[in-house]
């Protein structure tokens, strides 16, 4: 088994759309993502189906959380995958402050 650990928002402040990861091999993944200050929004995971250079990307149904600086830290929890590629997006609602979310995966290789 292999885990990959990747930061995909790196202190973010705004509405961000994180670099695409190829998920190869990977069969679960997870998402931890941190808030600092009063920013507030959403962490939603998109997966993509096509096979080189995604361009169609949907949100993967019921895998999301709200971030926000008063609940500093949220989960999404284990995630069953088959995608090509995958995505985090933070679509912020309101506040200053600072978002990171740090993606694990767990796969066969």
């Amino acid at each position: 088994m292999r885990p990959v650990n990747i930061k995909l928002l790196d202190a973010v402040t705004t509405t961000t759309i994180s670099q695409q990861v190829k998920t190869d091999f990977t069969v679960a993944c997870s998402v931890v993502a941190t808030a600092t200050g009063s920013i507030s929004g959403t962490i939603t995971i998109q997966g993509s189906n096509d096979s080189v250079n995604p361009v169609n990307w949907a949100d993967i149904p019921n895998v999301s959380a709200n971030v926000s600086g008063m609940s500093g830290t949220v989960m999404i929890p284990k995630t069953d995958l088959c995608y090509n590629f995958i995505k985090v997006t933070f679509t912020k609602q309101s506040g200053t402050g600072t978002v990171t979310a740090n993606y694990q995966g767990f796969g066969l290789n």
